[in-house]
């Protein structure tokens, strides 16, 4: 099971070890359009892996998250790993992120 806002998608799990954490309130920047999917308050740590750049989230209270083409979603307290959903193209054969 997932929670997901636009392209991007959060899946309830334990933290890795040994992950970055990073100072921003920013989980993913659209490509595109230069819009954010951000975190509200300050009961959050947001991680970042390393080796893979993968992104992890853990949430201490419920928290907003708010992005300017999407409607706000409340995340539940928890460990999640944040992933970007796919598209794939039947015509070349390849999986690509989708560009927010």
């Amino acid at each position: 099971m997932y929670i997901q806002q636009g392209d991007t998608l959060y899946y309830p799990e334990a933290l890795p070890e040994g992950l970055e954490l990073l100072n921003t309130n920013v989980v993913q920047e659209g490509e595109a359009t230069g819009h954010a999917h951000r975190l509200s308050g300050d009961s959050f740590q947001l991680y970042q892996h390393p080796k893979t750049k993968e992104k992890f989230l853990r949430l201490v209270e419920p928290t907003a998250l708010r992005h300017e083409e999407h409607k706000e979603i409340i995340l539940p307290p928890g460990d999640y790993r944040i992933g970007i959903v796919r598209e794939y193209d039947h015509f070349s054969e390849e999986a690509r992120k989708v560009a927010d």
